[in-house]
């Protein structure tokens, strides 16, 4: 058997592990953010999942009894998991825009970022700053405090900081409200209950804090060594303390009916 021969034979076993092992994380994926869990129920793609988890495109992020998530997402803003909500994240084009997906089924969530796409079974949506959803298989609620959010399916209308609009599946129409402040921070309410921990790399170093409680840059996967040691990637955003964000007016429009918004 020549040299040459041996060499093929040897590339062809090496070439195909050295691939493998150059494969990114995320199998090539985009990523989408970085994972926070309060509670024990908390799985990405069936698995439990812990904090600091990388999410990236087509992860799905499930909830149980107790439990919330969050995603800091990437490019800034979070996405919060009420319990018992099963949300997908997607980088996808929506309504002409790039943006993340996220598809959620049942269940509740808190979005707060520049540019969000929000589907769900009864509506699909593009939020510009803070909104809450609830979804079921028949309807969704999604309740606009600040920024604005422009539905695009089943009805094209634009929502201004106060309002509220519930779709229903199968209905080409839906119905629009104005809540009042008290109304608004009964939503949002289901935040509240949770807490999520992580890391601060603030002036005196980095130590593990409380989300909210982190006078420099929040994240919820420990920070890497300094340069001198290992390249730090940084990749999120300074996180300050995020609570519900509120119009601090009522409404100018009639409020046509109230109860309950969380479908069933």
């Amino acid at each position: 058997m020549s040299l040459r021969t041996i060499l093929q034979g040897v590339m062809l076993l090496v070439v195909p592990f050295l691939m493998d092992g150059c494969t990114p994380t995320g199998g090539g994926r985009a990523a989408v953010g970085e994972l926070g869990i309060a509670g024990p129920n908390v799985f990405v793609n069936g698995n439990a999942a812990r904090t600091g988890t990388r999410i990236f495109s087509g992860d799905a992020v499930t909830t149980g009894p107790g439990s919330s998530a969050m995603i800091l997402f990437a490019t800034g803003g979070f996405f919060q998991l009420d319990e018992n909500t099963d949300p997908i994240f997607s980088w996808e084009t929506f309504a002409s825009v790039r943006c993340v997906v996220v598809r959620i089924f049942r269940g509740q969530g808190y979005v707060d970022d520049s540019q969000a796409c929000i589907s769900s079974p009864a509506a699909d949506a593009l939020a510009h700053s803070a909104v809450n959803i609830a979804a079921s298989a028949s309807a969704s609620v999604l309740t606009l405090l600040q920024g604005t959010l422009f539905l695009e399916r089943p009805q094209r209308i634009t929502l201004v900081p106060g309002q509220e609009v519930t779709a229903d599946v199968g209905v080409r129409t839906v119905k629009v409200r104005a809540l009042s402040q008290t109304e608004l921070l009964e939503r949002v309410a289901w935040r509240s209950r949770f807490r999520f921990q992580g890391w601060c790399n603030a002036a005196g170093g980095v130590r593990p804090a409380w989300l909210g409680e982190c006078p420099g840059r929040f994240s919820f996967a420990q920070p890497q060594p300094p340069p001198s040691l290992q390249l730090q990637r940084s990749p999120f955003v300074p996180f300050g303390p995020i609570g519900p964000r509120v119009p601090t007016g009522r409404p100018s429009s009639e409020t046509r009916e109230r109860g309950s918004t969380r479908p069933e």
